[in-house]
């Protein structure tokens, strides 16, 4: 990574003249004058800061602005000595946010001083101004045209609202705010080593190639993924045929970084690119939006497959693979994924990580090119920042040279060392402690630990509000459950303890924040996220935790449940979708503290006085519970959805909601918390959190009391304590009619179920509004474990039937649940034949889905009714041979009991199904039973042999003719008979085996007056009309033609046919255009031009046929 000259030296001297001028505030009035100039200079600079964008500088301009900055933060620093001298700072150090006063000493300040400083001052606001005047326009058309190229190409398109709406449906991540962030650090020319290589240049140039760059942790492999992303956009700003996405992985946000949102955020680029929305994109969107729910990954993937496809090449560029979450073997699918695609499809991937042993395998046989840190790179890295060092550097080429020539050795490829080292040189006050310095950088593999250290005890050494901002800040961006705005940060430092709203004076500015923290913070300008610098420093700081943080969550949760004890949510329940808006985008800090606060307090000391205040203070105002719980119900909501979750839906008739703070802590499950409230004694323990007449217009569960919640969020520790009050009903009812048993059931967790049985007072039968019992979701959730606590209480029905006559057994049966379904049929008495309303039974759902295991078990209880027909006059061996499960259908012929020739409701039989399936090995075990009836006609009147021939499954039609029963004639609803779906789909060979039987009949004639042989000669292949014709097929010389029924579908098969009349003798005369228009009026016209090209053909062979008719049916 590659840390020059850039925003961020701006801001250190708007914030250094800034302070001078805090400091001035109380001075006395010589004062004025010099207060004024430093006030004109922050101005300027601040408008510099707000109007420039130093990327966009080229070389020439940033050294000049470069030069003028160090200029002015050389004349504030010396004005800040100055001012030392004059006065003396006095903190009554009581945290951040308290002020600290100057104590103005009693002499004054010299004319040649105050001449001096005003001077400097007001010539550098000059240099800026002129600077500002000279580029300004240039600079600002440079930064239009110099978008992130993401947008850029984006705006080539007009996508409308709708589509834009869709894209933003599949994922609202964007990682093009980060790749702005990365790419605006580069120094000049960085990474061109990267670019210039024969590895790189061969991966770009090459199809379907696979670059993977390992590097050690701070080696720069995100910054080089950045300029490789941008290198990409420059090459093929113009090919449109070229697709480019990518993304940053990032240990801190694993929870949208799962397999579904790494294929869509892929998918949503791609689809970006297009002139107009991919069809693939707009069809999963229209499946799934209405529904409200989300496509599978496969629906994903088939999607991203089919819009890679659009584009002559895709380039996929992935940072820090090692980051990528492992849960649920997210990383590995992911690379599954890429490389599957690209064995089809036009994909090149690039990818870095560190060095893992099981990425490192997938990319066995890829290009590979180690990330290291170049000399030459952090050689321009420290040539942009040696300007920041103390003047007796700047002065001193030799001694810039020993600070660069020191770190470069140090830092052994890992650039981030580079940043860190450099940043412990900025205060040394003089050449002999500089060299001291340098000769004890750290190295080796303990390096960035040595220096995380250093950091800290410069920290550490700071004046006391310093060292306490900074470890605040410290401790939020390490600890925080996800990573954080700059906004969201300055209103939580600006918490003060017992205060009901935030005061403005109390922020810290952003850059005071960095600055104080000793490089080991960095903002991301385009996100405005602050954060670490690097992955290595939260490892640093997590592994030494209990030194440097050890009250960290203690400090989050206390400052966290202050917030939300604000006056700002004295309302409670926002009414409308608009204001809980307008909420949350007025309090930044409200949706981190609502959302995470329950994850701190998991983890924090309940005991400390100043968070037990808090505590209470928030959780026994219900108002401040019901805004707090609604931001957590609401943003995990679809958002088709969110319009239902406001009172103002519901034209007024919402419900009057009663949640408490003991509702809130059961659902996150705190129990020390829990203790405190109940210690307290201001909450009933039982209270059901609904009150309503209007109980049917609620759109979520409600009138749950703590124990149904920690029950539903399997809570053991929680439910324990409060059955313990004995102040609980165990059997209480919510709108569901779901019982705690019920929730604790669909947790799954079993010590929870146990604890609510052990009571001896809940009732294990009792139905909800679906009529399921605890021990039915027990049989349809699979767990084994509770089913087993259920059977062992002796009092659970086990054939109970739900409101949809389903059973326990029935939905075991239906997840494929071997060992519930086993539990079940050894606890007896359970009824094996029971039907739902489908009249479906559990052996039927069981073949049909293909669990043999299950249908086994099933069959040897020998009670098995193996005939009984479903509501669709379906048996459980019709579904086995449609899905083409063997197995099962030998288990079941096994049973001697089967009727094979049942027909369902579609008039299809068993073999039917097997035979338009092409499962040959069914058809035959079917026919060895010897009973089958092959003769059947089901749906359109089709028998299996008719099937058989339509979908061209020769061995299943040989099998059916062997039988010596199959009816070769029987034609269907479309009057079409085996041989005729053959001969139109051009089975050749199955067409051959029907008319070696001789029992075909060639002169069946179909209502419309047609033979086979027509059919044939109107839709059949050219190739069958030949091979008919050489095995000496005879042309019927009665019937019609059949060139009428060919001349505008193929000329081959007319000339075929004419020369085997010709053959026959058969009397022809020219079909001139003047015969033709007498005999068929109209025909000419309405045929168009292509019948006009085909006849004229035929008549150029001076034949055609005498005797011919209407043929007006064949249009």
């Amino acid at each position: 990574m590659s840390f020059g000259f850039g925003i961020g030296d701006i801001l250190a001297v708007i914030e250094l003249a800034k302070k001078i001028r805090k400091d001035f505030a109380d001075a006395p009035s010589q004062f004025k004058d010099i207060s004024l100039e430093v006030r004109s200079l922050s101005i300027v600079l601040q408008d510099i800061e707000d109007e420039l964008s130093l990327p966009d500088l080229n070389a020439k301009q940033k050294s000049e602005l470069e030069e003028i900055i160090v200029g002015c933060r050389d004349v504030l620093e010396k004005l800040q000595r100055a001012l030392s001298a004059y006065g003396e700072l006095r903190s009554d150090s009581r945290g951040v946010g308290s002020k600290a006063k100057r104590i103005w000493k009693r002499f004054q300040w010299e004319p040649d001083d105050i001449k001096e400083f005003r001077s400097r001052v007001t010539t550098n606001v000059t240099f800026l101004n002129a600077f500002r005047g000279k580029y300004t326009n240039e600079i600002l058309h440079q930064i239009k045209n110099g978008a992130d190229q993401f947008h850029e190409r984006q705006d080539d398109r007009e996508l409308n609202k709708e589509s834009l709406a869709i894209l933003d449906w599949l994922t609202p991540i964007n990682h093009a705010a980060q790749q702005h962030d990365y790419i605006t650090q580069r120094q000049v020319d960085t990474g061109q080593w990267l670019l210039d290589s024969p590895v790189f240049i061969e991966w770009v140039n090459s199809d379907k190639q696979k670059l993977f760059c390992p590097g050690i942790p701070g080696a720069g492999k995100t910054m080089l993924t950045s300029i490789v992303v941008e290198e990409l956009n420059n090459r093929f700003r113009n090919d449109k045929d070229i697709g480019i996405a990518y993304f940053y992985c990032n240990f801190r946000r694993q929870h949208d970084q799962k397999i579904d949102d790494l294929l869509l955020s892929l998918l949503k680029q791609l689809s970006g690119y297009q002139a107009s929305l991919p069809g693939a994109v707009k069809e999963m969107f229209d499946l799934h939006s209405p529904r409200q729910n989300r496509p599978s990954t496969k629906e994903i993937s088939s999607a991203l497959k089919s819009v890679i496809d659009s584009y002559s090449k895709v380039f996929i560029v992935v940072d820090a693979l090692d980051e990528c979450q492992m849960t649920n073997g997210c990383r590995m699918q992911f690379l599954s994924e890429i490389f599957d695609i690209q064995e089809t499809y036009q994909l090149s991937l690039f990818a870095t990580s560190r060095h893992i042993p099981d990425i490192e395998e997938r990319f066995d046989g890829s290009l590979r090119l180690e990330i290291r840190a170049s000399d030459k790179d952090v050689e321009r890295y420290l040539d942009g920042r040696i300007s920041q060092l103390p003047e007796y550097v700047r002065k001193s080429t030799g001694l810039q040279n020993e600070v660069k020539t020191a770190i470069i050795k140090a830092v052994d490829g890992m650039f981030l060392l580079a940043r860190l080292n450099f940043d412990s040189l900025r205060g040394k006050k003089s050449p002999k402690v500089m060299r001291n310095a340098l000769n004890s950088l750290p190295t080796g593999s303990d390096a960035y630990r040595d220096a995380y250290k250093d950091a800290m005890e410069r920290i550490e050494g700071q004046l006391d509000d310093e060292r306490d901002l900074a470890k605040q800040v410290l401790s939020w961006i390490t600890f925080a459950k996800r990573p954080l705005t700059t906004a969201e940060l300055q209103e939580a430092i600006a918490v003060e303890i017992d205060e009901t709203e935030l005061d403005q004076e109390n922020f810290a500015e952003i850059n005071t924040m960095i600055s104080v923290c000793a490089g080991l913070v960095t903002v991301d300008e385009e996100s405005k996220i602050i954060r670490l610098v690097h992955y290595t420093t939260q490892e640093y700081f997590e592994q030494t935790r209990e030194f440097w943080f050890p009250d960290a969550d203690t400090f989050i949760t206390t400052i966290c449940v202050t917030y939300l004890s604000f006056e700002a949510f004295n309302t409670g329940f926002c009414l409308t979708y608009g204001e809980f808006i307008k909420r949350v985008g007025s309090n930044k800090l409200f949706e981190y503290a609502a959302r995470f606060w329950g994850l701190h307090a998991g983890k924090a000391s309940i005991s400390e006085k100043k968070l037990e205040h808090a505590l209470l203070r928030f959780l026994e105002d219900q108002a401040k519970v019901h805004a707090s719980w609604q931001l957590m119900f609401v943003l995990d909501l679809p958002e088709s959805h969110i319009y239902y979750a406001f009172p103002s839906s519901y034209f007024g008739k919402f419900p009057r909601r009663r949640s408490t703070g003991l509702h809130l802590t059961a659902f996150l499950g705190l129990e020390t918390v829990i203790q405190l409230l109940l210690y307290s004694g201001k909450l009933e323990v039982d209270r059901m959190d609904l009150l309503s007449e209007d109980s049917d217009l609620i759109p979520v569960n409600q009138g749950r009391t703590p124990l149904s919640y920690a029950a539903r969020e399997g809570h053991e520790k929680v439910v324990n304590l409060l059955i313990n009050t004995g102040k609980v009903e165990v059997n209480s009812i919510d709108r569901s009619r779901q019982t705690p048993l019920h929730h604790s059931v669909e947790s799954g967790n079993e010590n929870v179920v146990k604890l609510l049985l052990n009571t001896g007072k809940v009732n294990v039968n009792f139905k909800d509004d679906r009529g399921q019992t605890p021990f039915y979701k027990a049989a349809e959730s699979g767990n084994e474990n509770v089913v087993k606590l259920f059977l062992e209480t002796g009092k659970v029905e086990i054939d109970t039937t739900d409101n949809f006559d389903g059973t326990p057994l029935l939905g075991a049966v239906r997840k494929g649940y071997e060992s519930i379904v086993k539990l079940l049929l050894n606890a007896g008495a359970v009824k094996i034949n029971q039907n739902d309303l489908e009249h479906r039974t559990p052996v039927s759902y069981a073949a049909e889905e293909g669990f043999e295991s299950i249908v086994k078990l099933l069959l040897d209880t020998n009670s098995v009714d193996v005939n009984i027909v479903d509501g669709y006059g379906r048996t459980p061996i019709s579904y086995a041979a449609e899905e083409g499960f063997e197995s099962i259908v030998k288990l079941l012929l096994d049973t001697n009991s089967v009727d094979v020739n049942i027909v369902d409701e579609y008039g299809r039989t068993p073999i039917s199904y097997a035979a338009k399936g092409g499962f040959e090995s069914i058809v035959k075990l079917l026919l060895d039973t010897n009973s089958v009836d092959v003769n059947i006609a089901g749906e359109y009147q089709q028998t299996p042999i008719s099937y058989a021939a339509e979908s061209g499954f020769e061995s299943i039609v040989k099998l059916l003719l062997d039988t010596n029963s199959a009816d070769v004639n029987i034609a269907d609803e479309f009057h079409l008979t085996p041989i005729a779906y053959a001969l139109e789909k051009g089975y050749e060979s199955i067409a051959m085996l029907l008319l070696s039987t001789g029992k075909v009949d060639i002169n069946y004639m179909r209502p419309s007056g047609m033979k086979i042989f027509w059919w044939v000669a109107c839709w059949g292949h050219e190739s069958i009309v030949k091979r008919l014709l050489n095995t000496g097929f005879n042309l019927p010389i009665t019937q019609p033609g059949p060139v009428e029924g060919v001349w505008w579908e193929d000329e081959g098969k007319v000339k075929l046919l004419i020369r085997r009349y010709a053959d026959m003798n058969i009397e022809i005369h020219p079909a001139t255009e003047e015969n033709i228009r007498k005999r068929w009026p109209g025909v000419l016209e309405d045929s168009g031009e292509n019948w006009n090209e085909q006849l004229e053909r035929v008549i150029c062979e001076g034949m055609a046929f005498k005797d011919r008719m209407d043929i007006s049916f064949l249009w």
